[in-house]
């Protein structure tokens, strides 16, 4: 239970006992009332030998008893028995509780619950207005993205993690799926053929290759890549085996080669206009006339794709992926200083100062809003009713008896006050019209 609802029952609890205390104050009162009346009745008939206006008195007092008793009757008889005896159509509340829950359901629905009623109500708040207003108050758009953030966290923490794993990673596959490697990269080389940009990749590595050959430690992985390939040690001339004078010249071979190479990468660098280049846009062009029309290398690269994705390592890392995502996204939007809180702030903020500043997207945003509550209204209504009713009637016939009791019940001692008071005058009428035609 949070604070504010612990807060509400306390201040639920506390009227609670002070309409008891009401409600038992103005019993007494009543009763007092009728109390009054008994012992002006008793002195009344203890004096009227004495004189004979006490007569007059005894009429209101004996009047005044029947009308507090009857009145004392009548409102006893809405809550429970009077004095415990089940008279007849007594106890009515408690008797009638589904049907007095289904006619407040109804009274409710039919006389509040209406279209007419709510978009008036709604129409003269000017809710574009009052939002426009409030987003501008200060910290307002800030705490609104702060509340936005942490119910964004709510709903990513009760996500089930091993069934977004899934989603994520099916997602990403369907999508890997249906794209075009083949295609993609003949339209992406093509692009970079227009603008040139491949003989700059050209250059490149060219000059990456230059830089490597720079190293002799790439000099000697290139000698034990030509003596395993070329077997050097096992090579026998006439029976003789000559391993070592092959190793010797491929040393000097692999030193000639690196400087050609390395003077040929600076030609070509060099000279925008060498045949080299010209060769290179052939290859280019024709690797991209493969990608995009050659049915054999698309199936290869399709084949190759959808090997990759059926590979266990790729399919643990994209499961993976939510795991980093969600710790990220909670990780941010739980700090004081969030920036998904920030973001959303900012957009509440500018929300604001647009709404402020255009009459004519207000005016679109009431009318929105209204014109979408009557088929609301209508949807709901019987819902509204219906909840109502089944609230009500979830109660006991004691709670529901003394709910209403405290509501009502102090206005209703009025009645029994009123009731020895009228009483005991009408009394005191009939009496003295009877003597008065008597004599």
């Amino acid at each position: 239970m949070n604070e504010q609802e612990s807060l509400r029952r306390e201040v639920e609890a506390i009227q609670t006992a002070m309409r008891a205390r009401r409600l038992g104050s103005m019993k007494w009162l009543a009763a007092g009332f009728l109390f009054a009346a008994v012992i002006l009745y008793g002195i009344a008939q203890y004096l009227l030998p004495n004189h004979p206006g006490w007569a007059y008195v005894s009429a209101f007092a004996e009047a005044a008893m029947i009308g507090a008793i009857a009145d004392w009757f009548a409102v006893v008889a809405l809550f429970r028995h009077p004095l415990g005896l089940p008279i007849w159509h007594t106890a009515i509340i408690p008797n009638s509780k589904q049907e007095i829950a289904a006619n407040i359901g109804s009274f409710i629905t039919t006389h509040f619950v209406t279209a007419d009623g709510i978009v008036q109500r709604v129409k003269d708040t000017d809710p574009a207005g009052k939002l426009s207003g409030w987003l501008l108050q200060p910290d307002s758009s800030a705490r609104l993205g702060k509340v936005l953030a942490e119910a964004a966290a709510m709903v990513v923490g009760a996500l089930d993690d091993e069934g977004m794993r899934g989603f994520v990673r099916d997602s990403i596959k369907n999508r890997l799926q249906h794209i075009d490697v083949a295609g993609m990269a003949g339209d992406v080389l093509n692009a970079m053929v227009e603008e040139k940009r491949h003989q700059h990749l050209l250059d490149t590595m060219l000059q990456a290759m230059s830089e490597k050959l720079e190293d002799p430690a790439n000099h000697d992985k290139l000698l034990a890549l030509i003596n395993e390939v070329l077997d050097l040690d096992s090579v026998k001339i006439l029976g003789i085996q000559v391993g070592g004078t092959m190793r010797n010249l491929a040393a000097r071979g692999v030193g000639r080669m690196v400087s050609s190479l390395q003077a040929k990468s600076a030609e070509v660098q060099a000279d925008p206009q060498h045949p080299w280049r010209a060769q290179f846009d052939h290859y280019v062009g024709d690797f991209i006339l493969h990608l995009k029309a050659d049915a054999a290398w698309r199936s290869k690269i399709d084949h190759a794709k959808l090997s990759v994705l059926s590979d266990p390592q790729l399919n643990r890392y994209l499961k993976q992926l939510w795991d980093e995502a969600k710790a990220k996204m909670l990780d941010d939007m739980l700090r004081q200083d969030s920036a998904a809180a920030g973001y959303l702030g900012d957009m509440a903020l500018s929300l604001g100062r647009k709404l402020a500043a255009d009459a004519t997207l207000q005016a679109w945003m009431n009318e929105k809003i209204l014109t979408n509550i009557p088929p609301l209204v209508e949807k709901y209504r019987d819902k509204v009713g219906a909840f109502i009713t089944h609230e009500i009637d979830k109660w006991s016939k004691e709670e529901m008896t003394g709910r209403i009791e405290l509501a009502i019940g102090p206005d209703l001692q009025f009645i029994r006050i009123n009731g020895t008071l009228v009483g005991g005058l009408v009394g005191l009428l009939i009496y003295s019209l009877t003597h008065l035609l008597r004599s």
